[in-house]
């Protein structure tokens, strides 16, 4: 690629790790691969993980822009540890409409919104 070519703007991912003292931690990268060996085998890693393997890469999705992922990043760190686990389970999934203020983050795979699937 030379200098007069555009670059293309970078995909990224939204993902949760799994510690062995079965911690959750969110991140944001645009190659979950390697975010995930930086975490693992370098002092790149985050400080909160350092210690605390063997890790495990639960889940992670592609989601767009930086400031897309940085939003449902901050959304899934306010989630209860039940609502991370029914995301990374696959009985919830992400609805992007929590870019837009006030929006539920996830809606059940059946349909059901995720306030009607949660009991309160």
């Amino acid at each position: 690629m030379n200098e007069n070519t555009p670059k293309s703007p970078s995909q990224w991912s939204v993902y949760i790790i799994q510690t062995r003292l079965n911690t959750l931690y969110t991140g944001v990268t645009t190659d979950v691969d390697r975010r995930f060996k930086e975490h693992q085998e370098t002092k790149k890693g985050a400080k909160y993980l350092k210690g605390k393997g063997p890790l495990i890469l639960m889940w992670h999705e592609r989601v767009g822009s930086k400031s897309d992922a940085l939003k449902i990043e901050h959304y899934i760190k306010q989630l209860k540890r039940k609502d991370k686990s029914a995301l990374i389970e696959g009985r919830f999934f992400l609805d992007k409409s929590i870019l837009k203020k006030k929006a539920p983050l996830v809606k059940a795979l059946n349909h059901m919104s995720y306030e009607e699937s949660c009991p309160h």
